[in-house]
């Protein structure tokens, strides 16, 4: 079932990205997508692997009230890198964040991808990478991250 999403859009004049900010409200309600800035073309792709993982519709409008997204996001590649897996949304995102500060070389500028595993009798939040076009690709990925000390697998999206 599709939960709904709160978008918000805090136009600016300053040239500069937009920032695009997930704000879980609680495990009921609404997930908040906040973007701050102008919102560019090439911030498609950073938009998506944000809102992706809420397995919610998403609709946005850029600063003069048109619609630049509507619909259930499409992930583009087939291949994603997990990294990490926790019992909530959260620790999930927290993790991540640790992840980045030991390997800032292969996570650093990532956005995670953040998603929901239900397993009958347990939940998960996945924290990914991605998504990659090819699985040699995502393997590169993951033994770069694998050589820096980390730990990852490769799945098929």
């Amino acid at each position: 079932m599709w939960r709904a999403i709160a978008v918000l859009l805090i136009a600016t004049t300053a040239a500069r990205a937009a920032a695009i900010d997930v704000v879980s409200l609680g495990p009921n309600d609404p997930t908040l997508v906040k973007l701050t800035g102008p919102l560019e073309s090439s911030d498609k792709d950073l938009f998506l692997r944000k809102v992706l993982p809420l397995s919610s519709a998403v609709v946005a409008f850029d600063s003069d009230g048109g619609s630049l997204l509507a619909g259930p996001p499409q992930m583009s590649g087939g291949y994603l890198v997990q990294v990490s897996s926790q019992r909530n949304e959260a620790d999930a995102q927290a993790a991540y964040r640790a992840l980045q500060d030991k390997f800032p070389a292969v996570l650093g500028s990532r956005a995670p991808l953040i998603m929901r595993a239900d397993l009958g009798d347990r939940v998960f939040y996945r924290a990914a990478v991605g998504p990659f076009a090819t699985p040699d690709e995502a393997f590169q990925f993951c033994s770069n991250l694998k050589s820096a000390g980390g730990q990852c697998v490769v799945q098929r999206n």
